[in-house]
């Protein structure tokens, strides 16, 4: 969630003063140097900040993060800080630059170019970077490229050609039930594979993916936990007003804990991407299809979770297959 600026700084600085790692922590000194930049100068009128875990991000409107595109500062193992620009989810088209903790604000500040020190306010800044990262504040001739960027993205108008595509099609799922209590969600987006690897011992997996089934047919928002021992993912499908045959999936990375976590706003996002309603519906019923299609084999069940949920399946189905807008289902 979007948080006041010194709040940021506070954050930043008791994570780094939890960190044994002097390299980590003279990289996150550089970030929490920069965030007090931000808040002790007009800028922070202008920029919205967050946190993910220990990195900080940077988004010139206040849409709920991490829908809108944004600049992620990571502090890096090496002491080195990552800036990298997510308006897209395939990474390798991402802008991104490194810079050592005691250049972070400078280049912030290129970035953002002269006109966000107030050295130029009747044009936007023509800094090379810019054209790559589309970064500039707002000047008296009106809103920056990236809050136009931003607002056309989060009202699902125009398809820009440096924010993310309207609707993302290259995804796909694969549930497996292992034995022994564990199963594996695979989500593979656009060439890159997320593993949620899941604990029967917090997480009843089939029931949970079912009701983010639910959430996606009755097209409503609506969070799953996938817990691992330790850490998990959190799974989250958010309706488009605009676009009511599109839905927005969040996938997140939980800390190290133990099951029962409740989301706090700091967990790290993957996945951000809007796909539609009918192709994710599909994808997710068939994996829970075939995994209910392969316990009905005696040889299938040995070792495996009991009270697969097949008949709220079978039910959801029908409902599926009977949805004026989403039916017929395919599975029969």
């Amino acid at each position: 969630m979007i948080r006041p600026w010194p709040l940021l700084v506070d954050h930043i600085r008791n994570v780094r003063g939890h960190s044994e790692d002097e390299k980590f922590s003279s990289a996150l000194q550089g970030i929490e140097q920069l965030a007090d930049f931000i808040a002790r100068s007009s800028l922070r009128n202008a920029l919205f900040g967050w946190t993910s875990m220990a990195d900080l991000c940077i988004q010139q409107t206040d849409h709920a993060p991490p829908s809108v595109a944004y600049l992620r500062i990571s502090a890096q193992s090496s002491g080195l800080i990552e800036f990298r620009y997510i308006d897209t989810h395939v990474e390798r088209r991402q802008w991104t630059r490194t810079e050592t903790p005691e250049r972070a604000v400078h280049r912030l500040r290129t970035l953002l170019g002269p006109t966000s020190l107030g050295f130029r306010s009747q044009q936007f800044c023509c800094h090379p970077e810019l054209r790559v990262c589309g970064l500039a504040i707002q000047t008296r001739t009106g809103p920056s490229r990236l809050q136009l960027a931003n607002l056309r993205y989060a009202k699902g108008n125009e398809k820009l050609t440096r924010s993310p595509p309207d609707v993302c099609d290259a995804l796909g799922f694969c549930f497996t039930l292992d034995r022994h209590g564990w199963s594996d969600l695979l989500i593979s987006c656009d060439g890159g594979i997320v593993r949620c690897r899941i604990s029967d011992v917090f997480s009843d997996p089939a029931s949970e993916l079912l009701k983010l089934c639910r959430g996606v047919l009755a097209n409503e928002v609506v969070s799953i936990a996938l817990y691992d021992e330790p850490g998990g993912h959190a799974l989250s499908v958010t309706p488009d007003a605009r676009q009511k045959h599109t839905m927005l999936l969040i996938i997140q990375e939980f800390p190290l804990c133990h099951g029962a976590h409740e989301l706090t706003g700091d967990e790290k996002t993957i996945i951000s991407i809007r796909v539609k309603r009918k192709q994710l519906l599909g994808l997710l019923m068939a994996e829970l299809w075939k995994v209910g299609r392969f316990l009905l084999e005696p040889s299938f069940q040995k070792d495996r979770q009991q009270g697969f949920p097949t008949e709220t399946l079978q039910a959801l189905n029908e409902e599926w297959d009977a949805h004026e807008t989403l039916g017929p289902s395919f599975l029969k």
